[in-house]
C-alpha cells in the first residue's frame, strides 16, 4: 500500500497557520500589532522599491560622496528606510491595537 504525503510546502502552511491562530487565540493584541507591523513593513518597502525611491536614494548619495559630502546614516538607515521603519512602528503602535479595540466596541 503506497502512502502518499502532502507536499512540504502545503504542510508548512497549515504549521504557520495553525501557529498564527493558536497566537490569535492567546493574544489577541501582540498578534493584531505584530501582524500590522509586519504587513505596513513590507507593503512599504514593495512601494519604494517598485516606485524607485531606493535608487534615488542611492543615487544622491553618490552624487554627495563625488562632491566630497556624504551623507551621514545611522546603521538601521542603510538598511531599512526610516519612512518603512516610520510605518512599521505606527501599525505596531497605533494600527493594530486601534484597530483591535474598535472591532472589540463593533462586536458588542
Amino acid at each position: 500500500m503506497a502512502v502518499v504525503s502532502k507536499p512540504a510546502s502545503q504542510n508548512l502552511a497549515v504549521v504557520l497557520l495553525t501557529a498564527y491562530l493558536s497566537s490569535l487565540a492567546r493574544q489577541p493584541l501582540v498578534t493584531k500589532a505584530c501582524t500590522t507591523a509586519t504587513l505596513n513593513f513590507l507593503q512599504e518597502e514593495i512601494a519604494q522599491r517598485v516606485s524607485g525611491v531606493r535608487a534615488d536614494d542611492k543615487a544622491t548619495e553618490k552624487r554627495a560622496a563625488l562632491e566630497g559630502t556624504p551623507v551621514k546614516k545611522s546603521l538601521i538607515e542603510k538598511v531599512v528606510n526610516k519612512r518603512v521603519l516610520q510605518f512599521s512602528l505606527y501599525g505596531l503602535l497605533i494600527s493594530g491595537p486601534l484597530n483591535h479595540f474598535l472591532y472589540e466596541i463593533l462586536n458588542k
